[in-house]
Parts: structure tokens; sequence; C-alpha cells
């Protein structure tokens, strides 16, 4: 509920949390305080009181406004005392005082307040405006002043001498019932929050007690690792030795493939000399193959002419 009366509740640290729900409470008390002292002084025709209570609620309703809105927690949290502080003068002064008002009890009330809200510092200075203002009315009484005083029927006056005793205490009660709630809150937050540290400490010494089995086993490892090397540097000599004998091996090998490609080479310009005989066997050839079909068509003619020649020869010979 408190919550919701508080500008980003959820954003804010646990204690500020604690002070802004702290005066949220006495924000609304005093609200409702001045709603019903409003409806009674109003009944009952006085109307400084009225004002005052008016004021009181406008005062508070501003300081709600400041706590809902900004994160101005002690901004707000004086708002509310101003307003209470002046409507609780306010009524002791004209109630006759605070040696013989009925309404004396909101003074000490004030002052359980600001220590239950505010801090230290702010309390103090709030009580000490108190303590001043009792103070000059004491001196006052004492020097024959006369305070005004309420003209009420026998039974208003009884229902002030009632209100004016029991409705502080109950305020007191409830700011009392509510710090005491949450001091039992942060209490039950602290012990669980010890709880969960021994937990986290007895987890820390298990932990450790691993890590010192895991030690064990990593010095065991690390010797084991020490043979490792050991043996690695030894192949590894071996391995620069064979790389010597191998470097040996490939000058040789490259000397030899030197040579071989200088056989290659050879190899490669008589295959070329025997491909250019072989083109020209290919061209002499082509050249005897003409040469073969003429003297072939020749023969073919002579050898078609040759019976008209017998023929002739005959017609000659007759």
């Amino acid at each position: 509920m408190w919550h919701n009366l508080i500008n980003n509740a959820q954003s804010l640290s646990r204690n500020t949390l604690r002070k802004a729900e702290i005066t949220a409470v006495f924000t609304v008390v005093a609200l409702v305080v001045g709603l019903y002292s409003a409806v009674k002084w109003q009944s009952n025709g006085h109307a400084l009181l009225f004002l005052t209570s008016v004021l009181l609620i406008a005062i508070e309703v501003i300081g709600l406004v400041v706590l809902r809105f900004t994160k101005q927690i002690t901004l707000a949290l004086n708002i509310g005392f101003l307003g209470m502080v002046v409507h609780a003068v306010n009524i002791i002064y004209q109630s006759g005082g605070i040696v013989d008002s009925t309404q004396a009890f909101w003074a000490p009330l004030l002052i359980v307040a600001f220590y239950l809200s505010a801090s230290r510092a702010m309390a103090l200075t709030w009580s000490i405006g108190i303590l001043l203002v009792a103070g000059v009315m004491t001196y006052l009484h004492t020097s024959g002043f006369s305070f005004p005083t309420i003209a009420l029927s026998a039974s208003k006056q009884n229902v002030e001498i009632w209100s004016g005793m029991l409705l502080p205490l109950c305020v007191i009660c409830f700011a009392q019932s509510f710090t005491a709630k949450q001091k039992e809150s942060a209490i039950h937050r602290a012990e669980k929050a010890m709880k969960e540290s021994a937990l986290q400490a007895e987890k820390a010494s298990q932990g450790e007690k691993r890590m010192d089995g895991m030690l064990v086993t990593v010095n065991a490892s690390v010797k084991e690792l020490d043979e490792v090397i050991h043996q690695v540097n030894t192949q590894s000599s071996q391995l620069n030795s064979n790389v010597q004998s191998l470097g040996m091996n490939s000058a040789s090998q490259a000397s030899a493939a030197e040579e071989m490609s200088q056989q290659l080479e050879q190899l490669s310009s008589f295959t070329q000399e025997s491909v250019n005989f072989m083109e020209q066997v290919i061209g002499q050839t082509d050249a005897i193959k003409q040469q073969a079909e003429s003297s072939s068509e020749m023969l073919n003619a002579s050898t078609e002419r040759l019976p008209i020649l017998i023929i002739v020869t005959k017609k000659l010979c007759l």
C-alpha cells in the first residue's frame, strides 16, 4: 500500500525505502487527523482551528505529491512536519496553553514522530522548536498570561478531553507498531543474511577442501608433465639429428634433381629433333604419294590407249 505513494519504490535501496515508507505513514496519519479536525472544528464553529486544519490538509497533500512524484523524501517529510507543528501549536494555544490544554499530548507525539521518521539531527532540530514553543507557553502561563479557551458544551468538552488524551496515544501506538514491524523485518533480513553468509562460508570451506585435493592432483600432474617434457626434449634432440640428416639427403637429392633436369632438357631437345625429322619424312612421303598418284593416272591412260594402238598397228600392217 505505502509503495503506491512512493516514487519508483522498486529502485530505492532498503534504507531509503524504509525512510520513504515512514514518511508516507506519518503524512497519511497527519492528513487523517487534519480531516477529522476540520470536520470537528467546522461543526464547533471555531474559525482559527478550522483554518489550521485545512492548512494541515493542504500541506500534507503537498507532502504526498512531493513524495509520489519526486525523490525528495526529506523535503516531503519536512513539509509534513511543518503542517503538523503549525496545527498542533495552534490547537494547544487555543485550548489554554501547554499547561492547561487538553491537547497537550500532541507536543510529545510530535517529538516521538520526529525521532521515528527523521534523522537524528533533523529530529533534534524540530524537537528543539517544540521545546522552545512549550517553554514560551510555560513561561507565559507562569507569568499570568491569559490563554484563549474553547467554549464548548459539556458533552463536546468531554469529547474534546477524550480525543485530546486518547488520539495522540493511539497515533503513538500506531507509529510504534509500524516502526516495530520494520525493525522485526530488518532483524529477519539480517538473520537470513547471516544464515546465507554461514552457508556461503561452509560452501567456501568445502570448496577450499576440494581445492586442496585439486592442488595435490595438480602437483602429481606437474610431475608427470615434467617427465613428458623430458621425453619431448629427448625426442626433440633425435628429431634435430634426423632433420640434419634429412638436410644432407635433401642436398644430395637436389644435386640429383638438377642432373635429372639437365637430362630431361637433353631428352626434350632430342625429342624435338625427332619430331622435326618425322615432319620432314611425312612431307617427303606426301610428295612421293602425289608422284605415285600421277604415275598411276598416266599408266591408266596408257592402258586405255593400248587397244587403239594395236588396232591402228594391225591396220598399218595390212
